[in-house]
């Protein structure tokens, strides 16, 4: 129960407006006219020289009452526009206590990033020296069977890698490590309908012999099996590094995909290294989009979803794909910078069959896109595919109908890129 309270005594008082200066000296001027005025009247009657003398005192009067009240004015007006001024100040120093908290933040998550060694020749030296060792801190050890899965890029069908065996790759594995001998090969990712390349997908490439090339689907398995997996997943990210320098000297400004185990994002000499070159290089790491599998994603631990947001406060994003979920959180996906979502053309049309499905996914698909996720439609490879998809409104699109996977010398962005040789009849055309 409220308990009740007598009333409080009202002062009569409270509710009159406060007068101001202006107010008084207004009032003083009317009063300083009025008895002016009636001290004329009356003194003319006297004497028209004392009537003289009194309206001359008048008007110094009421020269100096004017005045008087026109620099009231002005210091009010100059006391309001300095109290805007220390408001304003105020405002500022705040905003600038804010923005050194979060540069310090920032400052506290690279705060071991220590190793300002070039980045190229510190993972150059280990790739030679430390690879595949038991123990080693370096990429790719540790127990192969407590990874997460790692990406599967793009099979080839028309490279002939079937009638390699399980040895003769892990040995082609084993010799293209220890030499460096990792190609890189590019994919577009194109915009749709008008096909244009807006970034490119980078693989690694094992050559076989001269024109066959041993994709990821082939060798991966084997390579991280015997722990290669993550010094592939570096001399990956070199080659890509390398390309980006060269087309910075080009003035292109193209984005670049490139797969990454979480495992690599587990080792810590692998991180300083990477955090390192991208603080120093941050128009490189900008261009830099780090693919995963979606279901790696979604098993990651804290530790390395914390190193994806330091990549992320550099000026990197991350792709997902092999997405075959429609239930996405789509906050998971903005909190952690994941700003690209990989779906294949032919799950997207088997899995849309009723209505209903095809409405579903449609309205995430927008729903994503209105967030600034981007979905691509990928492993398109027919026309046939790509008209049938047009119904989901694709507005990226990646498979062998808009190029194979080719060394970056086949695609004309890349004509700068004289250490690479084409092949004859790679070559493809946009439309």
């Amino acid at each position: 129960m409220i308990p009740l309270r007598a009333p409080k005594k009202r002062d009569n008082n409270e509710d009159k407006p406060p007068v101001s200066r202006a107010t008084y000296a207004k009032a003083l001027i009317g009063y300083i006219v009025f008895c002016g005025v009636l001290v004329i009247t009356l003194s003319s009657f006297v004497s028209l020289e004392l009537a003289a003398m009194n309206f001359g005192l008048f008007a110094v009067v009421i020269t100096g009452a004017v005045e008087f009240l026109r620099r009231r004015k002005w210091e009010n007006a100059s006391e309001f526009k300095m109290q805007n001024l220390q408001q304003t100040q105020t405002n500022l120093r705040d905003d600038i206590i804010r923005q050194a908290g979060t540069i310090h933040t920032a400052k506290e998550s690279l705060a071991r990033v220590n190793d300002q060694v070039d980045f190229i020749k510190r993972n150059y030296a280990y790739v030679k020296n430390g690879f595949g060792q038991t123990g080693h801190e370096g990429i790719g050890a540790g127990n192969p069977e407590a990874r997460v899965s790692s990406l599967i890029a793009n099979d080839d069908p028309f490279a002939d890698h079937a009638s390699l065996s399980d040895m003769v790759v892990q040995e082609l594995v084993k010799n293209a490590v220890e030499n460096e001998r990792i190609d890189i090969f590019v994919q577009p990712i194109v915009r749709l309908p008008q096909r244009k390349a807006v970034a490119y997908e980078v693989y690694a490439r094992i050559r076989a012999k001269a024109g066959l090339y041993v994709p990821a689907g082939r060798y991966m398995e084997l390579a991280r099996r015997h722990n290669f997996a993550g010094a592939i997943d570096n001399l990956l990210l070199i080659r890509t590094l390398e390309m980006l320098k060269e087309q910075a000297k080009s003035g292109l400004d193209t984005q670049f995909f490139v797969n990454i185990e979480p495992a690599s994002l587990k080792n810590g000499k692998f991180m300083r290294g990477l955090l390192s070159f991208l603080a120093n290089n941050r128009m490189m790491a900008k261009k830099l989009v780090f693919e995963m599998p979606y279901k790696d994603f979604q098993t990651l631990p804290a530790p390395i979803l914390q190193i994806m947001d330091a990549l992320a406060m550099l000026g990197s994003t991350f792709s997902l794909d092999h997405v075959q979920d429609t239930e996405i959180d789509m906050r998971i996906l903005l909190k952690h910078h994941v700003r690209y979502l990989k779906m294949k053309g032919d799950w997207m049309l088997t899995h849309t069959k009723s209505d209903l499905d095809f409405t579903h996914l449609w309205r995430m698909k927008q729903k994503l896109e209105a967030n600034g996720i981007r979905v691509i439609a990928d492993r398109i490879e027919s026309d046939a595919t790509l008209l049938e998809l047009f119904d989901f409104d694709p507005h990226y699109g990646q498979g062998f109908l808009f190029g194979k996977p080719d060394m970056p010398g086949a695609y004309e962005p890349f004509a700068y890129a004289k250490q690479y040789t084409r092949r004859e009849g790679m070559k493809e055309s946009f439309g």
